[in-house]
């Protein structure tokens, strides 16, 4: 008791003391009142009387690791606009080179089926007489048959055989009657020049028999053909169908909606209009060959190309 009274009086006679005294209560009083409200911690005047000896205030929850629940949900939400954004920027550039890749494939169908087209056409009546047009028109347009010699020789027609042609037999060079074996068609020139079906070809006895819708009667040479029909399949597919034995013929192209082809009849070749078909034994000077072809693109969306070439006809082979 002594002691203490004689601290309490050192202290108040001494006013440098007592206003240090007072100055360090305040402080740790206004240190404890700006903690934050129903703080967690359990020893704040340790907290705070270390944040005072630092020489600077520190807000507790700064001083450790972690982040409120707030700003959690604060961080969510803002990367979950930055994905969204980022995920739409990145599904409209797949769709668009989807849409690309489908439009340069549809070019590409287009002109791929025109080009191989003009090669047929360019190649039709190749190894036969000038005059023959090598051309079957389709009557609906959407096709066409193209033939042409195989070999660009053929075979003489033995007129002193020849007594009968009601039978199809025709005798023929000896030397090329081998040409025909496994030939389907044949170019019957002379008379009537037309395109015959071969039933038969006797080696032994030189003799090819056709089968004919015109009167083979005058008949002078046979040429050995290779026939080609292209033409729209269903489902948009185009076909090339090879008229040999053997031969079931190929797929030439898919994705085509539309395949015309369309002939100038005029010897000129300035024809203002093309027609469909024209008279057999006739030579058109100018084909005409349109293509349409497409694709779907996203759902419901259609993308559609369409090419058109006109292919000159040369007098002689064509």
């Amino acid at each position: 008791m002594i002691i203490a009274q004689k601290r309490l009086n050192d202290v108040f006679a001494s006013p440098p003391l007592l206003w240090s005294k007072i100055c360090k209560l305040i402080r740790r009083l206004r240190m404890q009142n700006q903690d934050p409200p129903n703080s967690l911690h359990s020893k704040p005047n340790v907290v705070s009387t270390q944040i005072v000896r630092s020489g600077f205030y520190t807000n507790r929850r700064t001083a450790q690791a972690g982040f409120t629940l707030v700003e959690l949900l604060t961080a969510v939400a803002v990367g979950a606009i930055i994905i969204s954004a980022a995920y739409g920027l990145f599904v409209n550039a797949f769709k668009q080179n989807i849409q690309q890749r489908s439009v340069r494939e549809v070019q590409q169908t287009v002109e791929f089926v025109t080009s191989r087209i003009r090669a047929h056409v360019l190649s039709a009546a190749g190894g036969l007489p000038e005059d023959v047009a090598g051309i079957f028109p389709d009557s609906t347009g959407n096709g066409i048959t193209l033939f042409k010699s195989i070999d660009g020789i053929g075979a003489e027609v033995l007129d002193a055989l020849n007594n009968d042609t009601t039978d199809g037999v025709l005798p023929v060079d000896p030397a090329t009657v081998g040409a025909f074996d496994g030939v389907a068609y044949v170019w019957v020139e002379g008379g009537v020049d037309s395109v015959a079906k071969v039933n038969a070809v006797d080696t032994t006895g030189k003799t090819v028999t056709v089968d004919s819708l015109f009167d083979i009667a005058g008949a002078t040479k046979l040429f050995p053909l290779t026939i080609h029909r292209i033409f729209l399949h269903a489902d948009s597919l185009l076909v090339s169908n090879e008229w040999s034995p053997g031969q079931n013929g190929d797929l030439l192209a898919l994705g085509v909606d539309e395949f015309n082809v369309s002939y100038d009849t005029t010897a000129a070749g300035n024809a203002t209009s093309f027609s469909k078909s024209f008279p057999w034994g006739l030579k058109p000077s100018r084909v005409r060959v349109e293509v349409t072809a497409g694709d779907s693109v996203s759902g419901d969306r259609y993308i559609e190309r369409a090419l058109n070439t006109t292919i000159g006809i040369r007098r002689g082979r064509i």
